[in-house]
């Protein structure tokens, strides 16, 4: 199960956040507590979340409502937009945009002292080795553009899909494995039990 932090300020905002630290809002917290409450009771093994604080206090309220072992993997980190981070996404989407239309490979491109989608993706490989590997059942609590980059890597699809899936903030999205090892999407971007206003998922690919 994949799984988006809740709202923070600089969602609300538009503006990027890449590894800056921003912390949970109040409706990003209530959504987190929403969230586990949810989640309570599923057979789950183990918590694996991102060492930001956005995701970590969003993986801490699961951890609450299910007692199992919760681990942090700073490889789930969301994609650095270097000095881009705090500046609104589509002043960062404009500026990309133009460097691929001037030539740049697209999986390459990126912001100063920034990742580029080929960075992160392989960056995730290790995660995506160790949930493919892993017989247990696992909650993965990270970001956006994260979340959408691993759903695609496990589905074994090229890194441009993961344009096409959208996270909003404590969404829920779930796989189940076939026993060749192939991933079945059964639930996606479930917000259903939410009772807070969603947060459209901002990124290089999709406005507000």
């Amino acid at each position: 199960m994949l799984i988006r932090h809740g709202q923070t300020a600089w969602n609300l905002e538009g503006r990027a956040q890449g590894h800056t630290d921003t912390p949970l809002d109040e409706i990003g917290e209530r959504q987190a507590q929403q969230l586990a409450l949810a989640l309570r009771g599923e057979p789950f093994d183990e918590i694996w979340s991102t060492d930001l604080q956005r995701g970590l206090a969003t993986a801490q309220a699961i951890h609450k409502q299910m007692p199992v072992p919760l681990k942090i993997f700073p490889a789930l980190r969301e994609r650095s937009f270097g000095s881009g981070e705090g500046r609104p996404f589509a002043e960062i989407r404009d500026e990309i945009q133009f460097k691929i239309a001037k030539g740049a490979n697209p999986d390459q491109v990126r912001t100063d002292k920034g990742e580029s989608t080929a960075q992160v993706a392989k960056r995730l490989a290790t995660m995506v080795t160790l949930i493919n590997s892993s017989p247990k059942n696992l909650v993965v609590v990270s970001h956006g553009g994260t979340s959408s980059l691993l759903l695609a890597l496990l589905l074994r699809c090229p890194n441009d899909v993961a344009q096409s899936f959208r996270f909003d903030n404590a969404a829920i999205t779930e796989l189940e494995s076939r026993p060749n090892g192939v991933w079945v999407l059964r639930r996606y971007n479930d917000t259903s039990f939410l009772d807070t206003t969603r947060t459209p998922m901002v990124d290089l690919a999709h406005g507000c």
